[in-house]
């Protein structure tokens, strides 16, 4: 059990390149009349061709996917329900890495994160990150003004810790985990990566997108709001089928504390930033991923 470094420089040049770019989708900043975020995704794409991460298909797909959400962000009337249906459907094969011609580079190979838990293994997904860039970048509203950010973390804080605390009672009384507090020496890399490329892109499609969409079409009904929270979390929830029943049952309790939060803030950073939290403490904190 080992940890796989990048093989060439390019490629990592690649992969710092795009964390950029996700984090450059809160800079309102441009290039020659283009957003930051979409010239550092172009940078990184073209990079990932070169060094192999992606092919002359993926990077055709990508080009497309993100075209996709340019369109469905400018589009109304009938044409919208058609581009909202393609481009859900692109966002979940991305998601589940079913698409061809992205070389995912694996950097953490069957690590015993916990010792007596679960093999760990980690990837720097590049389809999975499209999905954030494309979603965020064209189609969900993202907070641009300090006050906003020091707004909702004051909302967030206040809203989030019996969230937390709840979840991880459960889990403890599962027995799937259990009290591990721990620092391994690749934190950093996990968080940037969770953060960056795992919950942004969840957050943006199951709920930025899939539960904003679901409550447009449920609006003035019965349970208008109930509804789409509860189907875009058993969606989220479904999606994580490999890891069992038990695991789908908390991954859909955990998507109901993020859509309930997204839906009271109207902010995704907030169920971003909820994610990420809940995530870091089961990694610092818990067994992980859980115990066999």
């Amino acid at each position: 059990m080992d940890i796989s470094l990048p093989y060439s420089f390019s490629t990592l040049l690649c992969y710092s390149v795009l964390y950029l770019a996700v984090a450059c989708l809160w800079f309102p900043a441009s290039i020659w009349g283009q957003p930051l975020w979409l010239i550092l995704a172009a940078s990184a794409g073209f990079i990932a061709l070169i060094s192999g991460q992606l092919t002359p298909l993926g990077l055709g797909l990508a080009v497309l996917y993100l075209f996709i959400a340019y369109l469905f962000s400018r589009t109304t009337g009938a044409k919208k329900k058609w581009l909202t249906l393609l481009l859900a459907a692109l966002s979940l094969l991305l998601g589940a890495h079913l698409l061809p011609g992205f070389q995912n580079l694996k950097v953490l190979d069957a690590m015993a994160v916990s010792t007596d838990g679960l093999p760990f293994t980690m990837y720097l997904n590049l389809d999975k990150t499209l999905v954030a860039l494309g979603l965020l970048g064209w189609c969900v509203p993202r907070l641009s003004r300090r006050q906003e950010w020091h707004q909702l973390l004051q909302v967030l804080l206040s809203r989030s810790l019996l969230f937390l605390l709840l979840i991880f009672i459960l889990a403890l009384a599962s027995g799937k985990v259990h009290w591990d507090p721990k620092l391994p020496s690749y934190t950093l890399l996990w968080m940037l990566t969770n953060l960056l490329f795992v919950c942004t892109a969840e957050e943006a499609f199951f709920r930025g997108f899939l539960q904003q969409q679901l409550a447009l079409l449920w609006k003035n009904r019965p349970l208008q709001q109930e509804l789409p929270l509860a189907l875009a979390s058993l969606v989220y929830g479904l999606s994580h089928f490999a890891g069992g029943p038990l695991y789908v049952a908390f991954v859909t309790l955990a998507g109901l504390g993020y859509g309930w939060v997204y839906q009271k803030t109207g902010c995704i950073e907030a169920s971003i930033l909820l994610h990420f939290a809940l995530n870091t403490a089961h990694f610092l904190l818990f067994t992980y991923p859980s115990l066999p």
